[in-house]
């Protein structure tokens, strides 16, 4: 969370100056070093870029305000503005600007005494008689040359037992006694400002009293009298001043119908003339189109594709069967084996199932056979009426998007006028009884003219298609919209959605088609040519493109939609495929059912940047937590993505919640929480940081029921904290990424020992055993041993017989060498390897003095 600092108290010393310094008398100053009083000073020679701003920030963010006696007091301040601390900050050496935005932040009522204020707040109205001040030292300036150089031999002698600053800098706590630097200073500075306010050269502003206030905003507005009905009461506007906050009220609408858009509609209620009205309308053709396959409208698909079946490539059918039998292995004769068997034999049926029946979208004149013999016979004449073919596709393309660009462009101002229109009268009649609801339009209307109300834009309206409550949140911000005009409205922000979707879709597509291109001309030009199998690739992936169908509308009698995919379309700017809404959908109804669910995705099918999100989207609802465990190396990921999808358009929050064996358990973990769950966000963790929950609480369990062991008051504290987490988890929804990863018993272990620490059984001589036992292998690589052992005459002698057993190993193929020693042959181990490392492990024996 992001603290933001409150604005300090205005002190107005830049139109109030205090005249305090000017005739003021030796007391003002003589009593600080006395009490409670004490002035820091720690001269600074420089101070430049970084370390001016740092002085702001610590200013700006101590717990305690700085006062004038501080390090950042009235002495700082003065040598920068004397020139005894040089300044720079930029290409600006001038430090006029930087005294006065930091004597802004001292305390307000803590700048005494009023001398030091009032001298600095002079001195920046008066630059030049400033300059004339004197710069502080703390060197006695009526010291003779003797007496200096005296003092000089005292401060090298305790130069051992004082901490000296870097550059110099020495800590020093002033007193403003007589004849002392101070006194010396304040008696000087007074001086020159008496000078030059009898010289008549101190300039000093007019004393004001204060500022003008503004006037209040009122509570309501009033209807004047004389517009209201005779006998009438004055009637207060329905409005907060405040006015309401733009925010749809959820994402939780599961349904919309998909209704085409009539020229009459638009005539009626949008008040489109007859051209724009029939531009603006969707045919129930073109929708049904959108609904399939959205590039019907406007092009011939027949004349470009063509599904082809396994039959037409003239393959034969997939067998059912498995094309291997392990069953009377000795190792398939298990539980887990035989599992794994039925298992095969099920997906071969399956794959054999889908690929028989299954209809492979293929470019018309650009076919397997026809590509090939591109390839051997490189006709010119061949090449270029292919290239042509893509052309003529690639135009009919751009026509169509062209056209949708059009239709785009004039709904955006149509929606926007039509979502936020105000129908007012020409008049206000007086006699009439429905005078309220006119006058409430004119108010409302004028408050916005103010922006005392706030209109709907574009990203509201496409975010209201997801709200299970859009006709409220429309009549929030605009309470005059009738119900006919919202309907046209949601149609014609969802006409826009498929619209602009299909632009997308028809932009990668013609890059498709110009990438083909590109390769069929490099097939007939004289370079290097392209690769058979890459051609038939970049075609088979036009050709599916082309035939992309949209798979979340419900055809079954009324046409019926989720609004979620479309926004997540629009936003994506992608066709969802019918393996992830058909995942999406399974998920949904199996978290209604009260079941968990997982299931497997190959790299690239969008588990992460597609199903998830989604899943996230439908789920956070704001009555139960919502919360994406992932790998610790993929949460920075994994909460980017989500940050990126939900901040546009679909806004969520996105949480991070962090727990490890070092974190303190408090409140702010429950609060976190609870703002998730209240707010409708997502919380994104670490499997780490679950399991550490989890662990510490077992181990502050142990602690409590432990009569041996001393008990902290926070100790229960932090235990209900804990609880309060836990519970919070297990009214959630947990969905796992790389769940294979997350569940491994071996690879997602981990390590949180929980009670009294004792020692590990024959510790350390478990693991110096294992060390001295390795070494003597690892010693070939690196030439030499690292244990004690290098003045032993033995111990060299059975190295060298093991390196030539290992020499030997690889020769006779019993080692690998690549990626490290690796062991092919155990027999070559314990014929030639074990009887040395026998003898090394006796050395290892002798040395730590045991024996039996």
């Amino acid at each position: 969370a992001v603290r933001v600092t409150p604005r300090g108290t205005e002190t107005r010393w830049v139109i109030n100056a205090d005249t305090a310094a000017i005739g003021a008398e030796s007391y003002s100053w003589q009593y600080i070093g006395r009490g409670l009083t004490h002035l820091e000073y720690t001269h600074v020679n420089h101070i430049t870029g970084t370390a001016a701003v740092s002085v702001a920030y610590e200013m700006l963010t101590a717990r305690d305000p700085e006062t004038m006696e501080g390090k950042h007091g009235f002495l700082f301040l003065y040598d920068l503005l004397t020139g005894s601390t040089k300044f720079k900050l930029g290409n600006s050496q001038n430090a006029r600007s930087w005294v006065f935005l930091l004597l802004q932040l001292l305390h307000p009522h803590r700048r005494r005494p009023r001398v030091m204020s009032s001298i600095l707040e002079l001195a920046q109205l008066n630059l030049e008689v400033a300059a004339s001040f004197p710069k502080f030292s703390l060197e006695d300036p009526k010291k003779t040359e003797e007496e200096k150089k005296k003092a000089e031999q005292e401060q090298q002698q305790q130069k051992g037992r004082r901490q000296q600053k870097k550059d110099g800098d020495q800590k020093q706590e002033l007193n403003g006694k007589p004849g002392g630097p101070l006194d010396n200073l304040f008696t000087a500075i007074v001086q020159i400002l008496e000078k030059a306010k009898e010289e008549g050269t101190l300039v000093l502003p007019s004393q004001l009293r204060g500022y003008a206030r503004p006037p209040k905003h009122p509570k309501a507005l009033e209807i004047p009298a004389n517009k209201m009905p005779s006998g009438a009461q004055i009637t207060k506007a329905p409005y907060d001043v405040v006015g309401h906050f733009p925010a749809i009220s959820n994402f939780m609408c599961t349904e919309r119908v998909l209704e085409p858009i009539t020229v009459r509609e638009l005539q009626t209620h949008a008040m489109l003339d007859d051209d724009l009205a029939s531009k603006m309308a969707i045919s129930p053709e073109e929708m049904g189109h959108f609904t399939s396959v959205p590039l019907q409208t406007g092009l011939d698909l027949d004349q470009f594709t063509v599904r082809l079946s396994r039959q037409d490539f003239g393959l034969a059918p997939v067998s059912e069967e498995v094309t291997f039998d392990v069953s009377r292995h000795v190792d398939a004769q298990s539980a887990v084996a035989r599992d794994m068997q039925k298992r095969l034999d099920d997906d071969a049926k399956v794959f054999a199932g889908r690929e028989n029946s299954s209809l492979k979208p293929k470019l018309k004149g650009l076919l397997d056979a026809d590509l090939e013999g591109l390839v051997a016979s490189g006709s010119q004449v061949d090449i270029q009426k292919a290239v042509d073919h893509l052309l003529h596709l690639r135009a009919l393309l751009k026509q169509l998007k062209d056209k949708d660009s059009e239709y785009v462009t004039l709904a955006i101002p149509i929606v926007q006028r039509l979502a936020n229109y105000v129908q007012l009268p020409f008049k206000i009649d007086t006699a009439d009884a429905e005078q309220e609801d006119d006058t409430n339009r004119y108010t409302f209307f004028l408050r916005r003219y103010s922006e005392h109300e706030t209109e709907m834009w574009l990203e509201l309206l496409i975010s209201s298609l997801m709200s299970s409550r859009a006709v409220e949140d429309w009549a929030r911000l605009n309470p005059f919209v009738s119900p006919e005009v919202f309907q046209t409205g949601m149609r014609l922000v969802t006409g826009m959605l498929l619209k602009a979707n299909r632009i997308g879709h028809i932009n990668r597509i013609m890059e498709m088609c110009m990438d083909l291109v590109k390769m069929l001309r490099a097939l007939a030009g004289d370079g290097p040519k392209p690769k058979l199998a890459g051609m038939v690739q970049k075609a088979d992936a036009l050709a599916g493109a082309l035939l992309t169908g949209r798979h979340f509308v419900a055809r079954d009698g009324p046409e019926t939609y989720d609004p979620r995919f479309l926004v997540f379309e629009f936003t994506w700017n992608i066709m969802l495929r019918k393996e992830q809404v058909a995942l999406v959908r399974e998920f949904m109804s199996s978290l209604r059912s009260g079941k968990s669910l997982v299931k497997q995705m190959i790299m690239g099918a969008g588990k992460t940047t597609v199903v998830s999100p989604l899943l996230a989207l439908m789920l956070a609802d704001g009555d139960g937590l919502v919360m994406e465990v992932v790998p610790s190396p993929l949460l920075e990921f994994s909460r980017s993505v989500l940050r990126k999808i939900f901040s546009s358009v679909m806004h969520k929050r996105i949480y991070t919640f962090i727990f490890d064996r070092a974190s303190e358990p408090g409140v702010s973990h429950v609060r976190k929480l609870q703002s998730a769950i209240q707010h409708g966000g997502i919380v994104v963790a670490s499997s780490v940081a679950v399991k550490s929950v989890m662990l510490r609480l077992v181990e502050f369990l142990g602690h409590i029921n432990d009569p041996t062991r001393h008990r902290p008051k926070q100790l229960e504290k932090d235990v209900t904290h804990m609880t309060q987490v836990i519970r919070l988890f297990q009214t959630g929804t947990l969905m796992m990424d790389e769940v294979d990863l997350i569940l491994h018993p071996l690879k997602s272990e981990l390590n949180f020992p929980v009670g009294a620490r004792h020692d590990l059984d024959l510790a350390p001589f478990r693991w110096r055993l294992a060390i001295h036992l390795l070494d003597a292998v690892f010693a070939e690589e690196r030439g030499g041993m690292s244990v004690p052992f290098k003045e032993s005459t033995r111990a060299v002698t059975l190295l060298t017989s093991l390196k030539k057993a290992i020499q030997d190993g690889y020769e006779c193929r019993a080692f690998q060498r690549s990626p490290h020693l690796v062991l092919l042959d155990p027999g070559f181990y314990h014929t030639h390897m074990k009887p040395i490392l026998v003898d090394w492990l006796l050395l290892w024996l002798g040395d730590q003095q045991l024996g039996g």
